[in-house]
């Protein structure tokens, strides 16, 4: 069957197969498609065109050859799983056996696109029922931030709520009659959702959003699937030490890193976690429990505070 844009081929016989940009065995996300074949972008972004001899479709499908593990044959989708805390999430699932499906602006290898543009979002479902039928877990990772009262405009402000608010429950609008057994969504969220800096509206309205989407979701698809979120703080998704202040100042002792949230992502989707439900859980090393007064415990503030 003749794949259709956003699907995935293997370059097979490309007879001018030499240059360090690609070569045969080569997975590519086909960028538009001819009468004769298709048309992908390589690595270097550059246009590369393939005729019907030259490719084969690819897809990567549960099978025995998977690696043994707790979610062997699952099959994952992540929005966002290019870089930081997504990319682990990514890691982990494929760690334990799953099939991961990601969606994002950066080029990914499954599926590259905005999130905030609907045509985008239901493409991109398609492609997951399509190459395998169904789902089992959602993971609403995606997000960025334009600033907020200084700087963010009309315009730039939505189109955050439509990547951290709209998308997310639009793909689980998508996905929720293909749910498998003991499904799980799990939304990433923020401490944000709770305490704020200045200047961070558009973020933290978004968080504060999706916060309250997953209660309302995990009511609307009881007994179906469970939906989640999780509220990072400080996480650095270099996995950078630090020491001092830094981590002296956070309750844990030190500053987290992306296995903190990739750990409880995949909890949460596990059969452990079956009676949890409608549930926010914060891993923020303790900072929104601690009172923070001046004067108090070593506490100091400097200056007049503006």
């Amino acid at each position: 069957m003749k794949p259709s844009k956003g699907d995935q081929i293997k370059v097979i016989h490309k007879e001018d197969s030499f240059s360090e940009d690609y070569q045969n065995g080569d997975i590519f996300t086909v960028e538009d498609t001819w009468y004769g074949g298709v048309q992908v972008k390589t690595a270097l972004g550059l246009p590369l065109a393939l005729s019907e001899s030259e490719y084969e479709p690819y897809c990567e499908t549960p099978s025995d050859s998977l690696p043994e593990g707790e979610f062997a044959g699952k099959i994952a989708v992540v929005t966002g799983g290019v870089r930081g805390i997504g990319k682990t999430i990514c890691e982990e699932f494929r760690k334990a056996g799953a099939v991961v499906c990601i969606l994002d602006k950066e080029e990914n290898g499954y599926f590259t696109g905005d999130l905030a543009e609907e045509s985008v979002l239901r493409a991109f479902s398609e492609k997951v029922i399509r190459d395998y039928g169904r789902v089992d877990f959602l993971i609403n990772n995606a997000m960025l931030t334009r600033g907020g009262l200084p700087d963010c405009s009309y315009e730039d402000f939505n189109y955050v709520l439509r990547v951290g608010v709209a998308a997310p429950y639009m793909l689980t609008r998508l996905f929720q009659e293909h749910f498998g057994e003991n499904g799980s969504v799990v939304n990433i969220s923020s401490s944000r959702d709770r305490m704020s800096q200045p200047g961070t509206e558009s973020y933290t309205a978004a968080k504060g959003g999706i916060h309250a989407l997953t209660h309302a979701m995990a009511v609307s698809l009881a007994g179906r699937v469970r939906v989640n979120s999780i509220s990072p703080g400080w996480i650095d998704t270099d996995f950078k030490e630090y020491h001092g202040p830094d981590a002296f100042q956070q309750p844990a002792g030190r500053v987290g890193n992306p296995l903190d949230i990739a750990n409880m992502v995949l909890f949460l989707c596990s059969p452990k976690a079956g009676f949890i439900n409608g549930e926010n859980i914060c891993i923020d090393g303790g900072m929104t429990r601690q009172m923070i007064y001046h004067g108090d415990f070593g506490w100091k503030l400097d200056g007049n505070g503006t």
